[in-house]
């Protein structure tokens, strides 16, 4: 198969808004625990 065929192209776009959602729930964690360390540390 191709990698320029849709169905490809499809699967790999659907991968990518995965990752990226992932990605973004990620650094949210992790501003959230940063802020959560600096109100603990005062």
């Amino acid at each position: 198969m191709p990698p320029t065929s849709p169905h490809f192209h499809s699967i790999k776009s659907n991968f990518v808004q995965k990752y990226m959602k992932l990605y973004e729930n990620a650094v949210k964690c992790e501003l959230q625990y940063k802020k959560s360390r600096i109100y603990q540390t005062r």
